[in-house]
């Protein structure tokens, strides 16, 4: 069984792609000594789908990277891509070829929900009609209740704290307005 990555390893994200790499490294590792193989042999393989030219992702890269999962028959799942961007070129790809993908990253609603994207999203990425695209962090409209819900709540504790006139207390209030 092997599981591959896709994130942008060349460039200003190689940080971060790297920690992620390393994160499923030890997971496969854990998982493993905690249950053994079932008589698998487990691999795991790295692709970089940034451009070595200009250190961002590359269309093309990504394109590549999910044929190159979709013709290996040991691939079982990508971790990735990075960007939501990168997960809607290679969604339909890797759905039709019916291969799992688990994005640490892509945020973007319209990769798993109609009410938040595009008319014909998600659909658009499921050409098979099933789902295979998971993610592991909230998507950007329930970050932004959970964002805006903190702002109101430091509001409130400033104003409660602050009876003055402060410059703090009324840029506040001057964003969420006075309730």
């Amino acid at each position: 069984i092997k599981i591959v990555s896709d994130f942008p390893i060349t460039g200003s994200t190689n940080a971060v792609s790297l920690n992620m790499n390393n994160a499923i490294l030890m997971a496969i590792e854990d998982h493993m000594k905690k249950t053994g193989t079932y008589g698998f042999d487990f691999k795991f393989e790295a692709m970089d789908h940034s451009s070595p030219l200009t250190g961002k992702w590359d269309p093309t890269l990504v394109i590549q990277n999910a044929e190159s999962a979709i013709n290996d028959p040991e691939v079982m799942v990508v971790i990735g891509p990075y960007t939501s961007g990168a997960s809607k070129m290679s969604m339909p790809k890797l759905n039709q070829a019916r291969l799992a993908m688990i994005s640490p990253s892509a945020t973007y609603p319209g990769l798993t929900k109609k009410e938040f994207g595009e008319a014909n999203e998600p659909m658009a990425y499921r050409l098979s009609k099933n789902v295979n695209f998971f993610r592991v962090v909230p998507s950007d409209e329930i970050q932004a209740e959970y964002a805006v819900n903190w702002i109101i709540e430091m509001a409130l504790e400033i104003k409660k704290s602050k009876n003055d006139s402060s410059k703090i207390t009324i840029s506040f209030v001057y964003i969420i307005g006075d309730n």
